[in-house]
């Protein structure tokens, strides 16, 4: 019976509704939705590395809570995170943005043992020499 607006883009607009044949307008105004907390919840579940692997946020959420208690949840992309270098072993504060909110967790890149120069090589101990 209703036509001619759009909930979920804030405005106003001239609803029509429909009835028997006979139409009759009215105005209505869409406001955004009023954001009450956004919080990290939670935060990614892998937090220790070893130095070279592919950061992955996977498993934390932006959660957003809306007037009338709405909650919706965004997963944390890589495109949001910063402040870490993969290839640098140590202790990094990775930084999450999401719409001009900052958040922080801790990540810890580890050392990779250096690989010997030809690992098929076998090892042995050195032999004595004697004298000829």
């Amino acid at each position: 019976m209703c036509s001619e607006y759009d909930m979920t883009v804030a405005g106003e607009y001239r609803v029509k509704v429909t009835y028997s044949g006979t139409e009759l307008y009215y105005n209505i105004i869409v406001t955004d939705r009023q954001i009450v907390s956004i919080e990290m919840d939670p935060a990614p579940s892998k937090t220790e590395y070893n130095q070279g692997d592919e950061f992955d946020p996977a498993g934390g959420k932006i959660k957003i809570t809306f007037e009338g208690d709405v909650i919706e949840y965004v997963d944390i992309t890589e495109g949001m995170c910063s402040g870490y270098d993969m290839n640098v072993p140590g202790g990094y504060t990775v930084k999450v943005n999401y719409n001009g909110s900052e958040f922080e967790y801790t990540i810890v890149v580890n050392a990779v043992p250096d690989e010997p120069d030809n690992p098929d090589e076998p090892t042995t101990p050195d032999e004595p020499t004697t004298p000829d």
